[in-house]
This record gives structure tokens, C-alpha cells and sequence, in this order.
């Protein structure tokens, strides 16, 4: 692809520059996406400066104009792990140009997908929520660019520095609208994380404060990778937690599917994700089924030979479900998961020792208003404990 630029063979014969190239498998497996794309590509992995891997993290405009820049990150660990966007170097080499000056050649194992328009300046989160089209970007985001500027707050999404934006994919009209009026300053608050950018290979269990994080209200974020039930492929998730609330916005926790990750911009990354974080608007049966090829499925199998207790999870009745990850049943031995298959009341019994029919949060423990309650099968109490601190509760079961 560089030898069908000839500006930038020239450019790369005496200038100092750094270079960014894909490997061979790397560039097959994006193909269908560069063809028609090739110079621009080419000069999106091309800096105009030496970019030593003792100067990062640090960002860099590119050779491509009105390219958003390039974010060139370090990951710790037992070893340093470098990174440009979500590209991983593999190896570095140094070049002298003909002038005499220094280069630097970095392999990566992913193509860096520019998002560039006819305006010839970078985008920001703003630019992209506004027109995403210009960019390439099919997924429509009209609704959550509605109520942004209904509520006035463009500039959250225009500010400059190292952010990271969460934007829900959704029109104006049909379900994923009527959602979207619940999404209040507050809201669309909870859908940045200010001062720290996120590509979703540099991601830790960490999570993040969201615009959303003062007196009344603390919402913290993070990005949640999972895989399925048989471990052989995962998806990304955005999480945000509504940590302490007000009488508007419920605690607890609200997961999206990140439907289109790391799509850099001027002032951070930005993720579309599938629905609007925050707003608490699902059943339990709803959360197993969103769960039948996660982290849930043994338990769910388990459901389904119980047809008493699965209506009793679809019903409206107040209730709390402690649900075994895959994890948890695996550690039972395989031979009496399957007798228990065999016997409907044994295994309905089973179950409704994992389900109170009363609504339980850590608040609810935290300040003695349950320590214990009896569990579904009304023969057996539950009996609950809080550890940890306000940031990282967990209950015990």
C-alpha cells in the first residue's frame, strides 16, 4: 500500500519520521475495509516526529490530514506492554533516512481505522454523535443526540483532553426512543469518564468516577470483558454503577453490549454500545435470557427443567435471585448435575433455595433492614453479610 503513495515514499525516505505497519494477517483480516481506503489508511499509520517508546503515553497527530490523533499508550504489568489506539507493537526497528535521520518502524497486529470527513479537521465525541455518517459510522445515534441537546450539554462531548464516551445507538422512534426519555443531565453524565482514555485492550477490573460523580449522585464506569459459555469467543460490555442516588435514578448496576469499540477522536475514544447505561428498566427473566449464552447458561439449563420455578422467575412478583455462574455449577461433579436433571422436584427444590421473594440490596443489609429472610422453598432461611467498603460492598449469601 505504501508503494502506491508516492508522497509518502518520499516522505518516508528523508524525513524523521515513525511508522506504524500492520502485519500481513492483520491487513487480510480488515481487506474488505480498506479496499477503496488505501492511501488514507497508509497515512494514518504514519507520524511526522520520532516517537520513542520512553516518551508514551502520549498522543500524536498523523500524516493523514484531519485524522483523529493517534493515542500511543503503555499497559503495566509483570512486563510493559505498548500500545497505539488498540493495536498491540509486537516489535520496534530502528531506520536512518537519507537526510541522516532517525526512524522508527513499529509492527502492530491491528489495522487503525481512520474517521475522517470532507471538513478535513478531527472529530470530536460531539462531531461523531451529531453526523456520524460522515465518519462511516452506520449505527445511528439521533436519539441520545436528541436528548444531549435538549439538555444542553454538547460541550461534555466537545471538551477538550483524554476522555472516554459511551454512546447508545438508537433512532428517533420505536422502543430504544421511548428509553431514551429517561435519559436525563444526569444520564448522559454517566456516559463519560473525564481525564482517562479507554481502549478496551488496556482495560483493568478498575472503575472509573463518570461526569456523573458529586453530592447527590456517584456513578462510577468500566469496561467489562466476557466470555461465552464455552470460552471460545467474548464480548465487551460498558458497565456503570449508581453507587449513592436520589430519588430520580435507581442504585445498582446496568450493563450495555459495546456494539463498535475504539473509535478515536480528538478529545478521547469513543464506544457504541446497545442501550443507554443507568436506567433500570429490566426483569429478572429478562437479565437470564440476555445471559443464555454468558456466564448464566448452566444455571439457566438448570431452569429449564423446572418449569414451576421458571414461571415464578417470569412472573411480576417482587423477588431476588442469587443466580451460580457457569463457574460455580462446574464445580459440582458432573454426574449429579445430571441425576438432579432427572428429578424435577429435587431440582426445584434446589432452586428455590437461590430465590427470596422480596426485593434485597446491599442497602437493605447494610443497614439491618434484612440480615436474613426465607428463601423460596419456605423451609430455609438466607442469611446475608456486607463486606467491604461504600465503594466495593459485596454481599454474601
Amino acid at each position: 500500500m505504501v508503494n502506491r503513495d508516492e508522497v509518502l515514499r518520499k516522505l518516508l525516505q528523508y524525513w524523521p519520521v515513525t511508522v506504524f505497519a500492520p502485519t500481513n494477517d492483520a491487513v487480510e483480516k480488515s481487506n474488505e475495509w480498506i479496499v477503496g481506503r488505501e492511501n488514507k489508511v497508509v497515512s494514518y499509520h504514519v507520524l511526522n516526529q520520532v516517537a520513542e517508546k520512553a516518551s508514551f503515553p502520549f498522543k500524536s497527530p498523523t500524516s493523514l490530514a484531519g485524522s483523529p490523533p493517534l493515542y500511543l499508550q503503555v499497559k503495566d504489568g509483570p512486563w510493559k506492554e505498548y500500545f497505539v489506539n488498540n493495536a498491540k507493537i509486537l516489535r520496534s526497528e530502528d531506520y536512518i533516512s537519507q537526510d541522516g535521520t532517525k526512524q522508527l518502524l513499529y509492527v502492530i497486529d491491528e489495522i487503525l481505522q481512520p474517521y475522517v470527513s470532507s471538513t478535513s479537521l478531527p472529530p470530536t465525541a460531539l462531531d461523531l454523535l451529531d453526523k456520524p455518517e460522515l465518519y462511516d459510522i452506520r449505527e445511528p445515534l439521533s436519539a441520545f443526540d436528541f436528548r444531549v441537546k435538549q439538555e444542553g450539554l454538547q460541550e461534555l462531548f466537545m471538551r477538550e483532553g483524554n476522555n472516554t464516551f459511551f454512546l447508545p445507538v438508537g433512532a428517533g422512534s420505536g422502543h430504544a426512543f421511548n428509553r431514551q426519555q429517561e435519559v436525563d443531565k444526569w444520564v448522559i453524565r454517566g456516559h463519560v469518564i473525564p481525564r482517562t482514555i479507554l481502549f478496551t485492550r488496556l482495560v483493568s477490573f478498575d472503575s472509573y468516577p463518570s461526569e456523573a460523580y458529586g453530592d447527590d449522585i456517584k456513578v462510577e464506569l468500566t469496561i467489562i470483558n466476557e466470555s461465552n459459555a464455552m470460552g471460545n469467543s467474548y464480548s465487551l460490555y460498558a458497565q456503570s454503577n449508581t453507587i449513592h442516588s436520589d430519588y430520580r435514578h435507581k442504585k445498582g448496576v446496568v450493563m450495555a453490549k459495546i456494539l463498535k469499540p475504539n473509535i478515536p477522536v480528538k478529545n478521547g475514544v469513543v464506544h457504541l454500545i446497545e442501550s443507554p447505561l443507568m436506567i433500570i428498566d429490566i426483569t429478572v427473566w429478562k437479565f437470564l435470557q440476555n445471559e443464555k449464552d454468558g456466564r448464566l447458561s448452566e444455571f439457566l439449563d438448570l431452569v429449564n427443567y423446572a418449569p414451576d420455578f421458571k414461571e415464578i422467575l417470569m412472573s411480576s412478583q417482587e423477588k431476588t435471585l442469587f443466580a451460580p455462574s457457569n463457574e460455580a455449577i462446574r464445580q459440582l461433579p458432573a454426574e449429579a448435575v445430571a441425576t438432579i436433571k432427572t428429578n424435577i422436584t429435587a431440582i426445584t427444590n434446589l432452586l428455590k433455595l437461590h430465590l427470596v421473594m422480596k426485593s434485597v440490596s446491599t442497602d437493605d443489609v447494610l443497614y439491618g433492614r434484612y440480615k436474613d429472610f426465607i428463601s423460596a422453598d419456605n423451609r430455609n432461611s438466607l442469611y446475608f453479610r456486607i463486606l467491604g467498603d461504600e465503594k466495593n460492598k459485596t454481599l454474601t449469601v
